[in-house]
């Protein structure tokens, strides 16, 4: 008997040379310390009723694909959340998944391996809060789930990470700083919206239309907020003046992200009875971010 459960799935990745085509003798990454790792298959049915004197449905049929996949995990390096960073190429950092489905009882032949492709992030997260490692959400939008899934045995030639010793990144790893003055937050929030273009533009007329050949990113709003003990009155107040900042937040020991051209949207100072210091959460918005 062979028994397959949640616990026993390992998320690989591995960058594309070409738009959802899977590398030869591909070396998959480990994608981090995962919490969550949600897939949905939604084939589009498509229910035809007609004007027969009937009452039942006249055809039923599958129409486009669409493959999206929702993760949340701890990283441990800057790899997957790397891949959110899309250039202006059209299909630039597309990656392919592949889920290994290892069994709690059985043999190891009996792993199964469940495959995207042409996979880039339509929107990601990053929450730091304190006592916590760094998490980030990551929701991305595949091209294609080949023919053949599950597939009982691994691409040839294919090599897998093994899984990291080192912790994932913690809210205490780098100081936060506005303008290279350090500040004390006690929460900060960054969202990257790709706003991928797929439907329907990654689709098309003709054989094969069904199935994605390109999702183009659109307009990239970068949001986030920063809650914190303002100990320095006049970065309250720079909202009033509308001045530019840069906001470096740490990721890991040794890697940032860099926020440009950043403004303040709003400030409200809320002073009640059942709070004993008053700790505003200051939402931005931002031009661009630069992993580094």
């Amino acid at each position: 008997m062979t028994i397959y459960g949640v616990y026993d799935v390992v998320l690989y990745w591995v960058n594309e040379g070409t738009f959802n085509v899977i590398p030869s003798t591909p070396s998959f990454n480990w994608s981090g310390t995962v919490q969550e790792a949600t897939w949905n298959n939604n084939p589009h049915v498509k229910k035809v009723f007609a004007i027969n004197n009937t009452r039942t449905l006249s055809s039923l049929f599958y129409t486009k694909k669409e493959f999206t996949y929702k993760t949340t995990y701890f990283p441990v390096d800057t790899g997957l959340f790397g891949t959110a960073f899309i250039p202006s190429n059209n299909n630039a950092n597309s990656i392919t998944f592949e889920e290994a489905w290892k069994p709690l009882y059985g043999a190891g032949s009996d792993t199964k391996y469940v495959r995207f492709t042409g996979g880039k992030t339509d929107k990601v997260k990053v929450a730091y809060k304190i006592g916590e490692p760094l998490e980030i959400q990551q929701d991305f939008v595949f091209a294609n789930q080949p023919t053949g899934n599950p597939y009982a045995t691994p691409i040839s030639g294919a090599s897998y990470a093994s899984e990291p010793t080192t912790r994932p990144f913690l809210f205490s790893d780098q100081n936060i700083t506005i303008d290279s003055t350090q500040i004390y937050p006690i929460e900060l929030e960054f969202d990257l919206d790709n706003k991928l273009q797929y439907d329907p533009h990654g689709y098309f007329i003709g054989a094969g239309g069904d199935k994605m050949r390109a999702s183009p990113p659109g307009y990239q709003p970068l949001m986030g907020s920063v809650t914190a003990n303002w100990e320095d009155w006049t970065r309250l107040t720079d909202i009033i003046n509308e001045v530019n900042h840069t906001v470096v937040f740490p990721f890991g020991p040794s890697n940032t992200i860099t926020l440009n051209y950043v403004k303040w949207d709003s400030l409200e100072l809320q002073k009640q009875v059942s709070k004993d210091i008053v700790a505003p959460k200051v939402p931005f918005t931002c031009k661009t971010a630069v992993l580094a």
